[in-house]
């Protein structure tokens, strides 16, 4: 049997996180006008600024907040030290040296070998 369809005008699956970031914007404004959740999806289906269920739009919601603060603390600019030019991230690291070995000797013969042990 085919699918018809319902006339619900409801978004596809998997579509909420698109219709939250290309109306972020209009969102986040009445989302924190909003005492709750429950009531900014109530205003914002009212509006038709979103198609989706409301299980659909608090999962996606979060995640595109946690998103956007994850996107604007990596955005920050570290301001680099004036008088020191060269920095470690310019300068090559060099190799560790490797310790000396100078008391383990390798024993050749039985009578070696008891006496390692």
């Amino acid at each position: 049997m085919t699918s018809t369809s319902s006339g619900v005008g409801r978004a596809p699956w998997g579509q909420a996180p698109m219709e939250l970031v290309t109306n972020y914007a209009q969102i986040k404004t009445v989302v924190e006008q909003s005492p709750s959740l429950r009531s900014a999806f109530s205003r914002l289906k009212a509006e038709g600024l979103i198609t989706v269920k409301y299980d659909a739009f608090a999962k996606s919601w979060k995640k595109v907040q946690a998103n956007k603060a994850k996107k604007a603390s990596t955005n920050t600019v570290v301001e680099k030290p004036v008088g020191n030019q060269e920095t470690s991230d310019t300068q090559p690291k060099g190799r560790k040296p490797l310790p000396e070995i100078n008391k383990f000797t390798v024993p050749t013969g039985s009578d070696g070998v008891r006496d390692q042990w």
